[in-house]
């Protein structure tokens, strides 16, 4: 039913991730698109973007070349302001 009612304005996958983590309480959601980031917050679900894990990845020494990786990205259709 959840997923019905977030589908109004919201995409299926978005929709799915947001009733599935309001309903297991996870530590956070992994959310980009703004209406879905929005929708979220709204119910105090805890919600980090792609970039932000990217940044962390970076912290950790996982990813060495961030500005390689986000050109990767935004060559692959990925749209994201910075």
């Amino acid at each position: 039913m959840a997923v019905k009612a977030f589908r109004i304005h919201l995409g299926f996958g978005e929709s799915e991730v947001i009733a599935l983590a309001n309903e297991c309480q996870t530590d956070f959601i992994i959310l980009d698109d703004w209406k879905a980031r929005q929708t979220a917050e709204e119910l105090k679900l805890p919600v980090i973007g792609t970039i932000a894990i990217l940044q962390k990845a970076v912290e950790n020494g996982i990813i060495e070349n961030l500005p390689v990786v986000l050109e990767n990205l935004r060559n692959a259709g990925f749209r994201f302001l910075l």
